[in-house]
């Protein structure tokens, strides 16, 4: 049959396309401290275990949070983080990892944030990700993020950073930045808040996501094989019934 060897090329010129290569959920903690709430917590799996403080006051603490009980008034899909720990100053967390990319893939980190859900203050929060390269592309960010900064911030190179000050009542939403990369390398992410009241923004399910973007050519071969699949179909002979 002469038409199995263009398909066959053509399907080669489709599975050259670079597939996903990320992690969809990094972390819904969970599995933090056997799914129970834990004050000024410090043992996070995937996070550094003793958060930062943004306001200059030392002793930044985070806690979790069971949203199906605690006294609290909380309420979130499993575990959840108050990012404003019960010693009163707001912390941030960043990943104990970095996480490698290739040229011209496109890196996201999004996450799951609430207000307080207690008192009617409003509390900033930030989320950032280092990508330790310089050839960054198509920087974006998802609303309600409302500004953001290109550059060198909390002492990292390269940093890109976004925030937005997030009502009390404010449902969960997802607030998602994200670049294409020019050249390979590595990039952690964090989040975090300058609250220092004890009422920090809630967060929950944390994604990063590391995506190949197919390059222009790339997808001139992936219209091309298909192209050719059509093609290599309709000049297919037709069968002819068997001679009685």
């Amino acid at each position: 049959m002469k038409f199995v060897k263009p398909v066959f090329a053509a399907l080669l010129c489709i599975a050259s396309v670079p597939a996903s290569a990320g992690t969809v959920l990094f972390d819904d903690f969970d599995s933090e401290n056997g799914g129970a709430t834990a004050l000024n917590y410090a043992g996070f799996a995937n996070w550094d275990s003793q958060p930062v403080a943004l306001t200059g006051q030392p002793g930044a603490t985070v806690d979790i949070i069971d949203g199906g009980s605690n006294p609290y008034g909380i309420t979130c899909s499993g575990i959840c983080v108050d990012l404003d720990g019960s010693s009163g100053v707001g912390g941030l967390i960043s990943t104990k990892s970095f996480f490698a990319f290739s040229a011209n893939d496109r890196v996201t980190l999004s996450v799951d944030i609430s207000g307080n859900q207690r008192v009617g203050a409003e509390n900033y929060v930030l989320a950032f990700l280092i990508p330790g390269v310089v050839d960054i592309f198509d920087f974006t960010i998802s609303d309600p993020f409302t500004s953001f900064n290109f550059g060198d911030q909390l002492g990292f190179t390269g940093t890109l950073l976004t925030g937005d000050v997030i009502p009390f009542d404010r449902p969960f939403g997802r607030y998602s930045l994200s670049f294409r990369a020019g050249s390979g390398g590595v990039f952690g992410a964090g989040i975090g808040t300058d609250s220092a009241d004890n009422f920090g923004p809630i967060i929950d399910n944390v994604r990063i996501d590391v995506t190949a973007v197919p390059e222009p050519a790339t997808w001139a071969m992936m219209i091309f094989g298909v192209g050719m699949i059509g093609g290599a179909m309709r000049r297919r002979p037709a069968l002819k019934p068997a001679a009685a």
